[in-house]
């Protein structure tokens, strides 16, 4: 006898005539929990994890399914779920009198979300027997209620329950579904539209991050002499290359943190977080993104496509470790800015000066660790009030504010005396003239200052990177820092 894992929650002992069946994954929720399941365990298991998980595949989905619950089970919170709040307040579901959560989730996973919600009688879900999904949840649905049911879903593998429902409806469905659906004639209702995958991904890209990858020009711009036509058309195509693969590790670890970014006042908003772009499509998009990125990285110059793989590596390690431990976040954040400068280098053939990195590297440290001051004083005052409140997937707490605000303004501050100092002793520099060095220290010195003094007044939210975009005092002492780098070079 195939078990599914059956239980009611409600005390009514007659089954009811016409019950509204409901389905879990892309339906009553807009993620798929088997997906997140497993990004729980590879994240818990990087190295092994993949092994494993083909190994429990071949012995079916089912027993997939149990063994992800069974090691990362407690790790899901099904609280934070994006659920169909449209569905849930539509008349067909509102006005049911009878609700019931059948899904082919693992069972203990269903119980917990249909505890949640509150509003079903029973729950069923997949259990150490067969997956129960399309021709085997439409058999188990039949035989169960042999009077009939109305039926909620969204996937190709609901079309099979479709066709026996007596009313059926869609939510979240791709335009795929509904044509297959018009096809087999299946009266279909749509009550909740699918968001456009297209344009919710290429919104998780966080394209604006790319004004990250502008460091690519620094060297360059320090060395105008060495650029060639050649030269400009390759830094572009390795700019391109760059941040498609910036963009793949941005997604990646979106989908490594989606529980901690629901949790989140603005990272909540993220397509994936939200829902509105599939967990499915995420993965998929992360690879292509990937694929691409280095492929045109290969096809213009091989020795670079390998300084991408590195910040890739780094970046995924990032994501998967060194961001829960303190000051070595912030030291790897730093890295990975000046990494994009290195590699800028590296394109038109030039190194970039050892002190000149020092300086960048002391700044953008300043800058990991302003971001880390600004989410820490959120979550101490506003998330949840207290000095003890830890951040959100990272190691600090609230007490930790002053002396990483501390460590902050000192690694900001070094970064101009560097400068000077290397000036002053070596007579040879990028900025030749002691004069304009003064003027860019001196600018540099403001900006930081006053960054930490916003940061200090709460007026700094989220990414330093974007505040310096957005902010007008910003653009013009980056302006006047250029004109007196160009009027260097050209005397």
């Amino acid at each position: 006898m195939v078990e599914y894992g059956v239980n009611r929650l409600s005390g009514k002992k007659d089954v009811p005539a016409v019950p509204l069946i409901v389905d879990l994954d892309g339906t009553l929720t807009r993620t798929d929990t088997t997906y997140e399941l497993l990004i729980l365990f590879l994240k818990k298991f990087p190295l092994t994890g993949w092994l494993r998980v083909l190994l429990w595949r071949k012995r079916g989905l089912a027993k997939m399914k149990a063994q992800l619950v069974a090691h990362v089970g407690e790790r899901f919170d099904e609280t934070t779920l994006p659920y169909t709040t449209a569905l849930l307040e539509s008349p067909v579901y509102a006005e049911a009198e009878h609700r019931v959560l059948v899904s082919g989730a693992q069972r203990d996973v269903v119980e917990n979300v249909a505890k949640h919600v509150g509003d079903f009688e029973s729950f069923v879900g997949t259990g150490e027997g067969r997956n129960l999904t399309s021709r085997t949840k439409a058999d188990y649905l039949v035989a169960t209620y042999p009077d009939g049911f109305d039926y909620i879903g969204n996937s190709s593998e609901d079309l099979s329950v479709w066709k026996k429902a007596r009313k059926s409806y869609a939510v979240n469905a791709t335009s795929s579904v509904l044509e297959k659906a018009k096809s087999e004639n299946i009266s279909l209702e749509v009550l909740v539209p699918r968001f456009p995958q297209r344009a919710s991904f290429i919104k998780e890209m966080r394209l604006h991050q790319w004004a990250k990858n502008t460091l690519l020009f620094v060297v360059p711009a320090l060395n105008l002499a060495a650029l060639t036509p050649l030269a400009i058309l390759g830094l572009l195509g390795i700019f391109v290359a760059f941040g498609l693969v910036a963009s793949a590790t941005y997604v990646l670890n979106d989908l490594l943190d989606l529980q901690e970014d629901r949790k989140h006042h603005s990272k909540s908003k993220r397509p994936l977080a939200a829902g509105v772009l599939d967990v499915k499509n995420g993965i998929i998009g992360t690879v292509g993104l990937f694929v691409i990125g280095m492929a045109l990285a290969l096809l213009i110059n091989p020795g670079v496509s390998l300084l991408i793989l590195i910040y890739a590596a780094v970046s995924l390690s990032y994501s998967l470790y060194f961001k829960r431990l303190v000051i070595l976040d912030a030291i790897v954040l730093a890295f990975l800015f000046c990494w994009r400068i290195l590699v800028g280098g590296v394109v038109i053939g030039q190194s970039a000066n050892e002190w000149f990195m020092t300086a960048v590297g002391a700044f953008f440290l300043s800058l990991a660790f302003g971001k880390r001051c600004i989410e820490l004083e959120r979550r101490r005052t506003i998330d949840a009030k207290g000095p003890d409140v830890q951040m959100l997937g990272r190691g600090y707490v609230g007490r930790d504010l002053p002396v990483v605000m501390s460590l902050g303004i000192v690694s900001g501050l070094i970064a101009p005396v560097i400068v000077l100092i290397y000036v002053f002793l070596s007579g040879s520099s990028i900025v030749n003239h002691i004069t304009s060095a003064s003027a860019l220290a001196v600018l540099l010195c403001y900006w930081i200052s006053r960054f930490w003094i916003l940061v200090n007044r709460g007026a700094v939210h989220d990414d330093p990177i974007i505040f310096a975009l957005k902010d007008k005092v910003s653009f013009i002492l980056l302006v006047a820092m250029a004109v007196i780098l160009v009027v260097e070079q050209a005397t």
